[in-house]
């Protein structure tokens, strides 16, 4: 369990054995509305790394949901 602190509220992040970093990016970013900053702290990984992930998660998400509707 990660336990994220900002300003206005605290929030618990439940990360389960199956769960990976591009799956808890993007739930964090799409979900929890948080940052690439909150995330990597969160996270405890570099900005960067978030980004690098988001990138690839957003990426492959926009495929699926194409492909899900040209079905």
């Amino acid at each position: 369990v990660f336990v994220f602190f900002n300003e206005t509220a605290t929030t618990e992040i439940y990360i389960f054995p199956y769960t990976t970093l591009s799956d808890l990016v993007a739930e964090l970013r799409i979900f929890g509305g948080l940052s690439h900053d909150e995330i990597a702290e969160a996270l405890e990984v570099s900005p960067r790394t978030v980004e690098r992930v988001w990138s690839s998660a957003r990426a492959w998400l926009g495929r699926f949901l194409e492909s899900d509707t040209n079905d």
